[in-house]
Protein backbone atom coordinates (compact mmCIF):
# COMPACT_ATOMS: atom_id res chain seq x y z
CA UNK A 1 0.00 0.00 0.00
CA UNK A 2 2.93 2.32 0.48
CA UNK A 3 4.16 1.91 -3.04
CA UNK A 4 2.79 4.39 -5.51
CA UNK A 5 1.41 1.91 -7.99
CA UNK A 6 -2.08 1.91 -9.37
CA UNK A 7 -2.94 -1.38 -7.64
CA UNK A 8 -1.71 -0.16 -4.24
CA UNK A 9 -3.86 2.98 -4.55
CA UNK A 10 -6.93 0.83 -5.30
CA UNK A 11 -6.26 -1.31 -2.24
CA UNK A 12 -5.67 1.76 -0.11
CA UNK A 13 -8.94 3.38 -1.33
CA UNK A 14 -10.79 0.11 -0.65
CA UNK A 15 -9.58 -0.01 2.98
CA UNK A 16 -10.36 3.68 3.50
CA UNK A 17 -13.92 3.09 2.22
CA UNK A 18 -14.29 0.10 4.56
CA UNK A 19 -13.08 2.19 7.48
CA UNK A 20 -15.60 4.97 6.68
CA UNK A 21 -18.43 2.44 6.46
CA UNK A 22 -17.42 0.94 9.80
CA UNK A 23 -17.35 4.40 11.42
CA UNK A 24 -20.84 5.12 10.07
CA UNK A 25 -22.12 1.92 11.67
CA UNK A 26 -20.60 2.90 15.00
CA UNK A 27 -22.15 6.37 15.09
CA UNK A 28 -24.68 6.85 17.85
CA UNK A 29 -28.26 6.43 16.69
CA UNK A 30 -30.48 9.43 16.33
CA UNK A 31 -33.55 9.65 18.54
CA UNK A 32 -35.76 8.50 15.66
CA UNK A 33 -33.49 5.51 15.04
CA UNK A 34 -33.54 4.63 18.75
CA UNK A 35 -37.35 4.83 18.86
CA UNK A 36 -37.60 2.66 15.76
CA UNK A 37 -35.25 0.07 17.28
CA UNK A 38 -37.22 0.02 20.54
CA UNK A 39 -40.55 -0.25 18.71
CA UNK A 40 -39.28 -3.19 16.69
CA UNK A 41 -38.10 -4.94 19.82
CA UNK A 42 -41.33 -4.08 21.65
CA UNK A 43 -43.42 -5.61 18.86
CA UNK A 44 -41.63 -8.94 19.08
CA UNK A 45 -41.71 -8.94 22.91
CA UNK A 46 -45.42 -8.10 22.85
CA UNK A 47 -46.09 -11.00 20.47
CA UNK A 48 -44.14 -13.38 22.71
CA UNK A 49 -46.10 -12.14 25.73
CA UNK A 50 -49.40 -12.79 23.95
CA UNK A 51 -48.22 -16.31 23.10
CA UNK A 52 -47.23 -16.98 26.73
CA UNK A 53 -50.57 -15.64 27.98
CA UNK A 54 -52.41 -17.92 25.55
CA UNK A 55 -50.43 -20.92 26.80
CA UNK A 56 -51.13 -20.07 30.44
CA UNK A 57 -54.85 -19.67 29.70
CA UNK A 58 -54.86 -23.01 27.92
CA UNK A 59 -53.16 -24.71 30.87
CA UNK A 60 -55.54 -23.20 33.43
CA UNK A 61 -58.49 -24.42 31.36
CA UNK A 62 -57.19 -27.95 30.81
CA UNK A 63 -55.60 -29.00 34.07
CA UNK A 64 -57.22 -29.44 37.47
CA UNK A 65 -56.34 -27.70 40.68
CA UNK A 66 -52.90 -27.98 42.24
CA UNK A 67 -52.91 -29.92 45.53
CA UNK A 68 -52.74 -26.78 47.68
CA UNK A 69 -55.76 -25.19 45.98
CA UNK A 70 -57.70 -28.46 46.20
CA UNK A 71 -56.89 -28.67 49.93
CA UNK A 72 -58.08 -25.08 50.49
CA UNK A 73 -61.31 -25.83 48.63
CA UNK A 74 -61.78 -29.00 50.69
CA UNK A 75 -61.19 -27.14 53.98
CA UNK A 76 -63.58 -24.38 52.94
CA UNK A 77 -66.23 -27.01 52.22
CA UNK A 78 -65.67 -28.75 55.56
CA UNK A 79 -65.88 -25.53 57.59
CA UNK A 80 -69.00 -24.37 55.76
CA UNK A 81 -70.90 -27.65 56.10
CA UNK A 82 -69.89 -28.18 59.74
CA UNK A 83 -71.23 -24.69 60.48
CA UNK A 84 -74.58 -25.63 58.90
CA UNK A 85 -74.70 -28.78 61.00
CA UNK A 86 -74.14 -26.85 64.22
CA UNK A 87 -70.52 -27.80 64.81
CA UNK A 88 -68.66 -31.08 65.22
CA UNK A 89 -70.21 -31.72 68.63
CA UNK A 90 -73.78 -31.41 67.37
CA UNK A 91 -76.18 -34.29 67.06
CA UNK A 92 -76.87 -33.30 63.43
CA UNK A 93 -73.17 -33.64 62.63
CA UNK A 94 -73.12 -37.19 63.99
CA UNK A 95 -76.41 -38.28 62.42
CA UNK A 96 -76.71 -36.24 59.22
CA UNK A 97 -73.11 -35.30 58.41
CA UNK A 98 -72.66 -37.84 55.64
CA UNK A 99 -75.97 -36.92 54.06
CA UNK A 100 -75.15 -33.20 54.00
CA UNK A 101 -71.63 -33.74 52.67
CA UNK A 102 -73.05 -36.01 49.95
CA UNK A 103 -75.68 -33.43 49.05
CA UNK A 104 -73.00 -30.77 48.71
CA UNK A 105 -70.86 -33.10 46.58
CA UNK A 106 -73.73 -33.81 44.19
CA UNK A 107 -74.65 -30.13 43.89
CA UNK A 108 -71.03 -29.09 43.42
CA UNK A 109 -70.30 -31.72 40.78
CA UNK A 110 -73.52 -30.94 38.91
CA UNK A 111 -72.77 -27.22 38.93
CA UNK A 112 -69.19 -27.54 37.72
CA UNK A 113 -69.55 -30.72 35.65
CA UNK A 114 -66.55 -32.43 37.23
CA UNK A 115 -66.16 -35.87 38.84
CA UNK A 116 -63.93 -34.60 41.70
CA UNK A 117 -63.12 -31.30 43.36
CA UNK A 118 -59.52 -31.32 42.15
CA UNK A 119 -60.70 -31.72 38.54
CA UNK A 120 -61.97 -28.14 38.43
CA UNK A 121 -59.94 -26.02 36.03
CA UNK A 122 -57.70 -23.55 37.83
CA UNK A 123 -59.50 -20.74 36.00
CA UNK A 124 -62.68 -21.63 37.94
CA UNK A 125 -61.03 -21.86 41.37
CA UNK A 126 -62.32 -18.49 42.65
CA UNK A 127 -65.80 -19.34 41.41
CA UNK A 128 -65.61 -22.73 43.19
CA UNK A 129 -64.60 -21.07 46.47
CA UNK A 130 -67.46 -18.56 46.17
CA UNK A 131 -69.92 -21.35 45.35
CA UNK A 132 -68.76 -23.37 48.35
CA UNK A 133 -69.09 -20.44 50.74
CA UNK A 134 -72.60 -19.59 49.51
CA UNK A 135 -73.96 -23.16 49.18
CA UNK A 136 -76.93 -24.15 51.33
CA UNK A 137 -78.50 -27.54 51.93
CA UNK A 138 -81.95 -28.17 50.55
CA UNK A 139 -84.90 -26.92 52.57
CA UNK A 140 -85.79 -30.44 53.74
CA UNK A 141 -82.21 -31.07 54.84
CA UNK A 142 -82.16 -27.80 56.76
CA UNK A 143 -85.37 -28.82 58.55
CA UNK A 144 -83.83 -32.21 59.40
CA UNK A 145 -80.71 -30.49 60.78
CA UNK A 146 -82.77 -28.14 62.92
CA UNK A 147 -85.03 -30.91 64.23
CA UNK A 148 -82.12 -33.23 64.95
CA UNK A 149 -80.22 -30.55 66.86
CA UNK A 150 -83.36 -29.70 68.86
CA UNK A 151 -83.83 -33.26 70.08
CA UNK A 152 -82.63 -33.85 73.58
CA UNK A 153 -80.36 -36.71 74.37
CA UNK A 154 -81.00 -38.79 77.44
CA UNK A 155 -78.10 -40.89 78.57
Amino acid sequence: MQSQTKKSREIRDYFIACEKELKLQQLPMTLDQQIAAIATGYGSVKQELVEVQDKVTDLTERFGLPATNAAILNNTRNIHIIRFLGGKDSKAYRELGRKVFSEFGRDFKDNFGVPRYDAIPLSQYDEAIAYTKSWQPSYNTMISIRNTNMQMEFD
